[in-house]
């Protein structure tokens, strides 16, 4: 604006110098938001592999203790899946 001589008109800096500023703090605050999303997911995928890794071995330890019945103790237990 200051190059081509606007500066001083209705429309120059002091039109555009807030909207700028108030448009510059909101994109680093988008900024910051969308990050921790990102970030949030990923520990989520994180800690869902490992949840899934102990309902394995879960299932695998009643399949050795309890060769056949283990479908029933772990239905009761609350498993609805039989494979993680």
């Amino acid at each position: 604006i200051e190059k081509y001589g606007y500066s001083e008109f209705k429309y120059g800096n002091a039109y555009w110098q807030p909207i700028y500023d108030e448009f510059k703090e909101l994109s680093s605050k988008n900024k910051a938001l969308s990050g921790n999303s990102s970030l949030l997911s990923a520990t989520k995928n994180e800690i869902k592999s490992q949840v899934q890794d102990v309902l394995k071995s879960l299932l695998l330890l009643l399949q050795a203790n309890k060769k056949s019945t283990w479908q029933q103790v772990a239905r009761s237990w609350g498993f609805q899946k039989e494979r993680y």
